[in-house]
């Protein structure tokens, strides 16, 4: 901390700057000042966080400069020294807002108080701050976490944002908006008289929702343009006015930003915007379903005689270029939304071929081509994160039956346990590890009582703790799979 001592006595700025053995205590003396005038510029200078000052001195005395100063910094710590008979100006320091005050003659006892007492101050001064802080912290955190729950649409969390929010609420909330942006992070005011954002992470977004206070979006928009650059891109969804519809400004972010990196667009993307710009309609044709259905149905045979009759209608329909363009557009996108609503998310959009290359198609079988590639690149990659999905899940399934062997579990258990039917996973389990679920789980009981019984277990204990219900069942089984009685075995390690 830093400190500085103002006085009309030499004798007195000398003693306590050589008295006091100031950095023990953690405090600099920044410098001196024998009047006020020369005090106040003193602390314009250093901005001290301590203030020793006499109450009277020639010119400015030091009631006027403790009030100068604690109007432009009311955090900073102030002393002043009084002569005998002086408690008059002693009060009004006081009213003033000291700290403390050193009665003339000053001794080093009394110094050394007076910084204890200011230490003890800063000490409950910082404590306050950190509990604060904490205070602050938890709320962001329990604000930010009902706000993920609101975007995906988990049980009851609108009622727990009903609940959780209600002060909130009462501070006027007119609206919602989601931002997707790929900036590290988007340096809005934390809490302002229009808004207040909160950031979130989904892992594959960086996601703000804006609590709106006026439902003047341009506001908003303005302080993200202040906030991001050229470079960057922002999908910015509508304003919904009922919490239970933010989910629907989040898609509609989604699809702002995914629109910025197809088209190649940098900046600020407004979904309104696009929405309004689209020159087709926004309902889904009947070939347009039929692709779709063929698509989530994984046959790519009928996927591409569905694309045929679309491009037929097309041409029929339209021999007007961008319209072309625009309905293809519109095709890729519904493909594209569609796998990720019925299966994933699609994380690599850079893999796709851009619009640009679009506009650089001349032909009619080039603008075939270009909208089969894509849509064969979204098929491709959905079978691909299917084979990798169906893989993790049988992972799942095999650590649970590692963690419950030694218990009677069942197909259905398991099949429970990674969301799967139960006839489904059974196939899937034996297509992925080459046998039966029962048969792994058989594998792993007997490999495990192999290794009780080298511990030193009986064959009774063993029996009992890998989850056979008689002994007879465990020693039938156990000779079936190692050609020997699991007494021979343990006599076998023992010889």
């Amino acid at each position: 901390m830093k400190a500085i001592i103002i006085d009309d006595e030499f004798i007195v700025l000398e003693g306590m700057k050589k008295m006091i053995d100031w950095s023990s205590y953690g405090i600099e003396i920044v410098g001196t000042a024998d009047n006020g005038e020369d005090g106040i510029r003193l602390f314009n200078e250093h901005k001290p966080n301590i203030v020793f000052t006499d109450i009277r001195m020639p010119g400015k005395d030091g009631l006027t400069l403790v009030k100068e100063i604690l109007q432009k910094s009311p955090d900073t710590l102030c002393v002043v020294f009084s002569g005998f008979n002086e408690f008059e100006y002693v009060r009004s320091a006081l009213k003033l807002g000291v700290i403390d005050y050193l009665e003339k003659p000053i001794t080093i006892p009394t110094i050394k108080e007076t910084i204890e007492k200011i230490l003890e101050h800063v000490k409950k001064q910082q404590e306050l701050v950190a509990l604060k802080e904490n205070a602050n912290q938890t709320e962001q955190i329990k604000i930010e976490k009902i706000t993920m729950d609101l975007l995906l649409h988990n049980p009851n969390s609108f009622e727990n944002w009903q609940t959780e929010m209600a002060d909130e609420s009462e501070k006027n909330i007119v609206g919602f908006m989601v931002i997707i942006h790929d900036a590290t992070s988007l340096p809005l005011q934390q809490r302002s008289e229009h808004y207040f954002p909160i950031a979130i992470s989904t892992g594959l977004n960086n996601i703000v929702v804006i609590y709106m206070y006026t439902s003047d979006t341009s506001i908003i928009l303005k302080d993200l343009a202040g906030v991001t650059n050229e470079n960057q891109i922002v999908g910015i969804g509508n304003m919904r006015t009922d919490a239970a519809e933010l989910r629907n400004s989040y898609e509609e972010a989604l699809k702002a930003y995914k629109h910025a990196i197809f088209r190649q667009l940098k900046g600020m993307i407004v979904f309104e915007e696009i929405n309004r710009s689209s020159k087709i309609s926004k309902f889904i044709s009947i070939e347009e379903k039929e692709i779709l259905y063929h698509i989530i149905l994984g046959d790519q045979d009928l996927v591409y005689e569905s694309l045929n009759n679309y491009f037929q209608k097309l041409e029929q329909e339209t021999s007007d270029r961008s319209l072309q363009e625009e309905k293809l557009l519109k095709l890729f996108y519904l493909c594209f939304e569609t796998v990720e609503e019925f299966q994933y998310t699609i994380n690599n959009t850079n893999t796709f071929l851009s619009q640009t290359e679009l506009q650089n198609v001349k032909s009619k079988d080039e603008l075939k081509k270009w909208i089969s590639s894509n849509i064969n690149w979204i098929i491709s990659s959905s079978q691909e994160y299917q084979r990798s999905k169906q893989h993790y899940l049988v992972e799942r399934a095999c650590k649970y039956i590692h963690r419950h062997y030694n218990q009677n579990i069942s197909l259905q258990e398991i099949a429970e346990e990674v969301g799967l039917n139960p006839n489904y996973f059974s196939a899937l389990f034996k297509e992925v590890m080459g046998m039966t679920y029962i048969k792994y789980l058989t594998h792993l009981r007997i490999e495990m009582a192999k290794l009780m019984l080298r511990h030193g277990d009986t064959v009774a204990e063993v029996s009992q703790n890998i989850g056979y219900a008689t002994y007879r069942h465990f020693s039938d089984t156990f000779k079936k799979h190692t050609d020997v009685s699991p007494g021979k075995y343990k006599e076998g390690i023992s010889k």
